[in-house]
């Protein structure tokens, strides 16, 4: 009884500190993104091409037993500018986190946005974003690094992990000394720098005859999570019109399922090659076996017709009735 109850707290503890470090490099991704471009980017002037709106249904606990839910529009915008400025050269980039509400309005189609572009390589830029957008990428890295800072004390409990003495973990941080915080911020130093370099890696091509570079392999790779990461790595690749993108995420999922699970659900993607007006994405995706939902939150079939594309809501349609 009471091995498995210290079985259990450990267990607990292990699920704890992946949560703190998924919250944590989450955070420290998007911060040191937007700080890297901030001082190594160079600025450039650009349009705002899609506003990349998509609706996301969220719940409001009015109650114990009562619950309802509203729909809210949120926005990844993409944005085209030339490089050098004045050039015909023309690139595109999209927006890394979502943004809502009023901060959406400086970013309506037409609008002229600062962008932060890469001079020995045009195709890397960055959209900066409203501070908002960062809320919690702000909140994944504070409430993950003391996450991490409890947890790894709690680890720190030699006896106390095994139920005897609390004594030691509780005094761990009367005994620290310079030189931990020294090796704790070196360690924190290379996380950041792992964190920036990984991101860094999924923005470039693939090895030549390979479809997926390394990051993207290892994200889609990932136990449970692998499907809904390749999903959303193929939804911004339709959002930013990359077509390049789009057809390596296509036709690796074509060539191996499971080495590039894509788990649609709730189902987006065909909305989002509706909304980009993109034919060939939308019959590519049907071929491979998607189909619309009947949930009318992300049924692409009203949307198509609304916005006037027969040809989109005829192929829709069409393979309505069969399942994936």
């Amino acid at each position: 009884m009471v091995k498995g109850l210290l079985l259990l707290i450990k267990l607990v503890q292990i699920l704890m500190l992946l949560a703190g470090l998924a919250a944590f490099c989450f955070g420290a991704l998007h911060l040191s993104q937007a700080a890297w471009w901030r001082f190594n980017g160079e600025p450039v002037q650009g349009t705002v091409i899609e506003e990349g709106l998509k609706a996301e249904k969220r719940s409001s606990t009015g109650s114990i037993r009562t619950s309802s839910y509203t729909t809210v529009l949120i926005y990844r915008p993409v944005v085209a500018f030339a490089w050098p400025p004045g050039s015909e050269a023309r690139h595109s980039v999209g927006a890394t986190l979502a943004i809502e509400g009023r901060d959406a309005e400086a970013f309506g189609k037409g609008r002229t946005v600062e962008v932060r572009v890469d001079p020995s390589m045009p195709s890397r830029a960055y959209l900066p974003l409203p501070a908002s957008a960062y809320f919690w990428a702000v909140v994944g890295l504070l409430a993950g690094g003391a996450a991490l800072a409890v947890v790894t004390s709690l680890f720190y409990l030699h006896e106390g992990a095994f139920g005897r003495d609390l004594s030691a973990g509780l005094s761990l941080f009367r005994r620290l000394r310079a030189w931990h915080v020294l090796a704790s911020g070196l360690l924190l130093a290379a996380l950041l720098f792992g964190v920036f370099h990984f991101a860094t890696v999924l923005e470039q091509p693939p090895p030549a005859g390979e479809k997926l570079n390394a990051s993207e392999a290892l994200l889609a790779g990932l136990p449970y999570a692998g499907p809904g990461l390749a999903a959303e790595m193929l939804e911004r690749a339709i959002v930013a019109g990359e077509r390049e993108r789009i057809d390596r995420y296509l036709d690796a999922h074509a060539e191996s399922p499971s080495r590039f699970p894509i788990a649609d659900d709730p189902p987006r993607l065909l909305g989002a090659a509706v909304i980009q007006r993109d034919i060939v994405t939308l019959k590519r995706l049907l071929a491979l076996g998607f189909r619309p939902t009947d949930d009318p939150l992300f049924d692409p079939r009203p949307l198509a017709e609304r916005m006037g594309l027969p040809e989109f809501s005829a192929a829709l349609r069409e393979t309505a009735r069969k399942k994936k």
